[in-house]
């Protein structure tokens, strides 16, 4: 039932009586002036503050058939003037063949982009990754996007609002724990990843409509192509094992880059190596896939740097324990990087041989040798075939430029020097079993 206002227009003193009454049932009270903007007023729960809850509500009919309203907002909030101008802006829209309440029911269903990614973290899709992984993606999206787009709409986000966006993490200067810029390409790049791989996850489920965040030019992944072989590989291991014997390796650390470059594991899969996952007697390392996304290394090489921990573990370490633990008690993990550092200077490396040259030696080497990808991707850890293409390729480069430098010799006009030629250097091994 409608009630008509007294004198058929709502004043501020009438208001603030209404207000004030206590009512028994939901009614509606006509503002007067405007056509269908009423004063909505409904009995009080129990303990409320005030005597009855109220609010501003704007009716009418679809085409004359379907009855709408809209809720403008709380009458004790909302002074008459401005509920008033509320109503006149709606109203014009609805002129114009608009429904504000859709707007607004609409508007309310987008998402921002933090509430995709919450929806998208406790999704299949993210949950089946590796921790580390997990990890990761969770540490950029808190570093690079919660505070920069986290409480945008993403649906509002256009060309030029990730283009700002990815011009932000390009000019980032924080560095990390590790001393490293947090910004860059590379990071741009895995970022923007994430986040369109976060946002096609979220369009198949109908929450956003576009994927502002697919379709940039970025920067082309990296191939480093630094391979160390032959008597250099040798250096590698008698560095180590003279930085020990002199006391200026940790033993802990020395074992664990043996493991690296006897197997071409990766560094955190070395550093997070727990007891558990060790098989000597098959001389294995078996990693569960939502541990880490290499799932499997080869140790079979690097049996003696495991064999090594063993012993100074003791004969029954827990199972959880780490194979490498940290040296210092704030940390969580084995750091190598100063000590893989002062094993290239002794090894006499250039600067740009890292800790992951290792892994691409092995499969480059293995390539070389006539290892399938198959069997590649099994050595390495790899998920799919096809990532292991590019150290075929660098093999079939190596055997065309063989076969011209046979040629060359056989028709006298050999010039080139071979590239797997000795080195020159003398390098002695202590017979160990990497």
């Amino acid at each position: 039932m409608v009630h008509i206002a007294e004198r058929g227009m709502l004043t501020a003193a009438l208001l603030k009586r209404l207000l004030n009454e206590r009512v028994n049932r939901e009614s509606f009270i006509a503002e007067g002036t405007i056509k269908g903007l009423f004063l909505l007023r409904r009995p009080a729960v129990r303990n409320a503050r005030h005597a009855n809850r109220a609010c501003w509500v704007l009716r009418w009919s679809d085409n004359g058939k379907r009855r709408k309203k809209l809720i403008i907002g709380d009458a004790r909030t909302i002074p008459l003037d401005a509920a008033r101008k509320a109503a006149q802006t709606h109203s014009a829209k609805i002129v114009q063949g608009g429904d504000p309440a859709e707007e607004r029911r609409e508007r309310r269903s987008r998402k921002t982009v933090g509430e995709i990614w919450d929806a998208y973290c406790a999704n299949p899709q993210f949950t089946s990754k590796a921790a580390s992984t997990r990890y990761n993606d969770a540490n950029r999206y808190r570093l690079h996007v919660a505070d920069r787009i986290g409480t945008k709409l993403i649906d509002e986000l256009d060309l030029q609002a990730v283009e700002r966006f990815i011009a932000a993490i390009r000019n980032e200067r924080r560095i990390g724990k590790r001393g490293r810029k947090l910004g860059g390409d590379g990071a741009i790049k895995k970022i923007i990843r994430l986040l369109a791989a976060m946002t096609s996850w979220a369009i198949k489920r109908k929450m956003v409509k576009g994927n502002p965040f697919s379709g940039h030019v970025l920067r082309a992944d990296g191939l480093r192509t630094e391979i160390v072989e032959g008597t250099d590989y040798l250096a590698i291991f008698a560095a180590i094992d003279d930085l020990e014997e002199n006391g200026r390796l940790p033993a802990v650390k020395a074992n664990a880059l043996r493991l690296i470059w006897a197997t071409g594991a990766r560094r955190s899969e070395v550093t997070s190596l727990r007891w558990r996952h060790v098989r000597l007697d098959l001389g294995r390392v078996i990693i569960p896939p939502l541990e880490h996304k290499g799932g499997r290394v080869a140790a079979r090489q690097g049996r003696e740097a495991i064999a090594a921990q063993l012993r100074a573990a003791g004969t029954s370490p827990a199972p959880n324990a780490l194979v490498f633990p940290p040296m210092l008690e704030q940390s969580e993990q084995l750091e190598l990087s100063r000590a893989w550092r002062t094993a290239r200077k002794a090894a006499g490396l250039s600067d740009k041989i890292v800790m992951h040259t290792a892994r691409h030696s092995i499969a480059t080497a293995g390539a070389i040798a006539g290892m399938t990808n198959t069997q590649l991707a099994a050595v390495l850890g790899h998920s799919q075939t096809h990532t292991t293409e590019r150290y075929a390729a660098i093999a079939r480069s190596r055997q065309q430029r063989l076969g011209r430098l046979a040629f060359s010799a056989a028709v006298g006009l050999h010039t080139e020097a071979c590239p797997n030629r000795p080195s020159g250097r003398n390098v002695m091994l202590r017979r160990k079993n990497y």
